[in-house]
């Protein structure tokens, strides 16, 4: 990356890492023209920690459960949540498993989706889900773990015989 100084000799850049960990840069100055008597000056070397980003959209882990008494349309459900930060309200997410859309939910206050979504015998055997929205006129996309849940089946509710 090159960077220029602005009038207080100070320059900025921006530096883009694949991978989070620690990271060392150095700097070197070389002057532009014969007003500047440094070049090839090195800085001493600057140590970082790189943090992962967090995008505006994150999804959270979601089980799925057999259905019980057998419901139609879906015999599988599952609860997909998906979050957008900062809280958004009104931000419309589409969730997909196996590369097939389940549906839709709108954020609220909080910025948060949720998704009862009905899903396919083949799509409880995909390990992960995808949500993905559009933000601040950016369309972004965020994946999370799909387990079954344990137990994987719901009992039907209990039924209170007893006398009042």
């Amino acid at each position: 990356m090159t960077a220029t100084t602005n009038a207080a000799g100070v320059a900025t850049g921006s530096l883009t890492f694949n991978t989070a960990g620690a990271a060392t840069i150095t700097a070197t100055v070389t002057a532009a023209d014969s007003g500047c008597a440094c070049t090839g000056v090195v800085s001493a070397p600057l140590t970082i920690t790189v943090t992962p980003q967090s995008g505006p959209l994150s999804v959270a882990p979601a089980c799925w459960r057999v259905n019980l008494p057998i419901p139609i349309p879906s015999l599988f459900v599952a609860t997909l949540t998906a979050t957008v930060t900062p809280a958004q309200a009104g931000v419309t997410v589409t969730f997909f498993v196996s590369g097939l859309p389940v549906g839709t939910a709108v954020t609220n206050a909080n910025g948060i989706a949720t998704l009862n979504a009905g899903l396919s015998i083949l799509q409880i055997s995909a390990s992960s889900y995808t949500a993905t929205a559009t933000v601040g006129g950016v369309p972004v996309q965020a994946t999370g773990a799909l387990r079954p849940c344990f137990p994987p089946v719901r009992p039907a509710c209990a039924r209170s015989t007893g006398a009042a």
